[in-house]
């Protein structure tokens, strides 16, 4: 697909809501061109405050320093090491830290890369627990409709999307 330069960005398709939704959105998206702690521009200089953060992952803020530098440091060090066959030390420590400050009966930690993850995850652990007490004939959750809870099939079906 060739994009034409005629068009404004905003106007330009690309993202979820050209791309995969039926019908597009009623009124067009703000093009985002920047963001600083809680707040985002658009490519005409608005500002908003992005209200959005908790579900898409910037609850920290856009931009923040501390956390960019820790990153970055993580990185330069290790960046990834697969779970399966392989342990290291930070997650090991953030394990500890977040178990110990979650209090007794949760002495285990399940690291994913984000929210969808982890509610897949939990709907697996929810079926896992089920058949290993025997409990298989267990096999519905409850959940609000309409809510979201992430973006893979799984989590979209929970929700009522």
């Amino acid at each position: 697909m060739t994009l034409s330069t005629e068009k404004p960005p905003s106007q330009i398709p690309g993202g979820t809501q050209d791309i995969f939704y039926a019908t597009p959105a009623p009124v067009p998206l703000p093009m985002m061109v920047r963001a600083e702690g809680i707040y985002m521009w658009d490519e005409d200089g608005r500002e908003y405050i992005d209200a959005s953060s908790g579900p898409m992952v910037s609850a920290i803020g856009h931009g923040n320093e501390s956390v960019i530098e820790a990153m970055a440091d993580q990185a330069r060090q290790l960046d990834y090491a697969y779970s399966r066959v392989a342990r290291n030390g930070p997650n090991l420590e953030l394990a500890e830290r977040l178990s110990r400050m979650a209090g007794p009966g949760f002495e285990r930690v399940s690291f994913t890369s984000g929210g969808s993850e982890a509610i897949d995850s939990a709907l697996k652990f929810l079926r896992q627990y089920a058949v290993a007490t025997g409990q298989s004939s267990r096999k519905r959750i409850i959940s609000l409709m309409p809510s979201y809870h992430g973006a893979t099939i799984g989590t979209l079906a929970i929700g009522g999307n």
